[in-house]
């Protein structure tokens, strides 16, 4: 399988697609297409075995051409992200697949604002990568750049980031809280952060061994041990994580694992009770943000599958609030990319000042049943445009009432309850994705999705 390029950056299997020479040829390609300030790019990594190698394989192609290279060591995304703006440099590389299995590995690049770089940088460095005979630029012995180590920078940030939050409301309410951060990027940041908002915690999978005890996307299914626990304790709620710690989901404190689309919802009651602001989604993100724009009479504006595309326009029209209901809560003026801490601490912060629970906030809104399911097409689909026309004009065929929506690819709208059809940006798989406000009605959208795509493509 070819490395996989896009908005999220490069990844592939560690071993085949990422080794130490495409590595070194895309961290060289990626350096050469930045406008050099300070000749100085941040690191951080999640905590996958294979991090290892690839950061010594970035920093060392980074020092080579004679750039300063800040390892902030083990850190979630957010935090890197968080110290590519705040230390001046001129980049930034996370070394992290994120939800995808510890095989997986990636590099996810930003710009010196901490933004992950748009679709137009990411094809000018996939072309420089090509040409096996560019001339490149390295160092002399003279002009080796140097390593600066900063493995405590994740406490800066979260004290940053506290200061926009009533800290002293949380640390009254003295919650009780179980916390699954996967033995991933979050493990040890989450220790400081609970520590400074005077909670009581019950650490669930959290030792860093290099693989991940429970598949790494938190979503329900993959929160059972963490329910177990915040029942069994009378914990007041959990809060899981993915491996780089941009994600977030949450359990009641019956431990009951709400859906990970509620993230941005829960984020956003206590966001918008203070300051209102229309949201900014992507065009898979449960109706349920629809409900809470209702709530606060404010508006939502949908984008392409990605978290590039949702900070791009939540900047470009001056929003302050958005996310992905992947779990991704994005809060642009405490940090400018989805923030699992900023979620919790926003979270947090509207149950301290309101005296609710998850429960009976849950409560107030629809029980939309969402389903998502997902095809392995390696090598079935070679042209993305040509696939997503003969899904289009299948769809239009089969189902003509429906209203449908091609920016990313092809999504049937109704009254209350949709299906959207994409290609995955990190995997070689089709998503599809179904709400509505039965699971039996839900799971039968989806079976008219793989219709649609067993009549144009096999799928054995």
């Amino acid at each position: 399988m070819a490395l996989m390029s896009s908005i999220s950056g490069f990844r592939g299997l560690v071993g085949e697609d990422i080794n130490a020479l495409s590595v070194l040829n895309y961290t060289e390609a990626f350096v050469n297409s930045l406008t050099v300030e300070n000749k100085r790019i941040c690191i951080g990594r999640d905590t996958r075995k294979s991090g290892i190698f690839i950061k010594d394989a970035v920093i060392s192609t980074i020092i080579a051409l004679g750039y300063e290279a800040v390892d902030i060591g083990i850190a979630p995304t957010p935090t890197t992200l968080h110290a590519t703006r705040k230390l001046n440099s001129d980049g930034g590389i996370i070394i992290t697949a994120s939800h995808n299995p510890p095989m997986w590995n990636a590099l996810k690049l930003s710009n010196p604002d901490g933004l992950f770089l748009d679709e137009k940088s990411i094809n000018l460095i996939v072309e420089r990568s090509k040409n096996i005979l560019r001339e490149i630029n390295w160092a002399t012995y003279d002009a080796i750049g140097n390593i600066q180590e900063k493995y405590d920078y994740y406490k800066n940030y979260i004290d940053d980031i506290l200061t926009n939050f009533n800290i002293e409301a949380i640390r009254k309410m003295g919650f009780k809280i179980a916390y699954d951060p996967v033995g991933g990027a979050a493990t040890i940041a989450d220790r400081y952060f609970f520590e400074r908002l005077g909670c009581k915690t019950i650490p669930v999978n959290a030792e860093i061994t290099g693989d991940f005890p429970r598949n790494p996307e938190p979503t329900p299914q993959n929160l059972k041990l963490l329910s177990e626990v915040v029942k069994n304790s009378h914990a007041n709620l959990g809060f899981a994580q993915d491996p780089d710690a941009d994600r977030l989901s949450v359990v009641t404190g019956n431990g009951v694992p709400v859906s990970e689309e509620f993230t941005i919802v829960l984020a956003g009651e206590g966001f918008l009770r203070k300051k209102k602001t229309d949201i900014a989604c992507n065009l898979s993100t449960s109706l349920l943000i629809e409900d809470l724009a209702r709530k606060f009479s404010v508006s939502v504006h949908r984008t392409k599958i990605g978290e590039a595309f949702v900070t791009e326009k939540i900047l470009k029209e001056g929003l302050e609030y958005g996310g992905e209901g992947n779990g991704g809560v994005i809060i642009p003026s405490i940090n400018p990319c989805r923030d699992s801490f900023v979620g919790m601490a926003q979270i947090l912060e509207l149950l301290a000042e309101t005296g609710k629970t998850i429960e009976e906030i849950v409560n107030t809104y629809p029980a939309y049943k969402m389903i998502k399911d997902k095809i392995d097409l390696k090598g079935k689909v070679n042209d993305k445009d040509h696939f997503y026309d003969k899904i289009l004009r299948k769809i239009k065929y089969d189902l003509p009432n429906f209203e449908i929506n091609t920016i990313d690819g092809v999504k049937i709208i109704g009254d209350k309850q949709w299906l959207h059809l994409r290609l995955s940006n990190t995997e070689p798989q089709i998503r599809i994705v179904a709400e509505s406000l039965s699971e039996k009605h839900s799971r039968s959208l989806i079976d008219i999705g793989k219709k649609v795509l067993s009549d144009i493509i096999d799928l054995r």
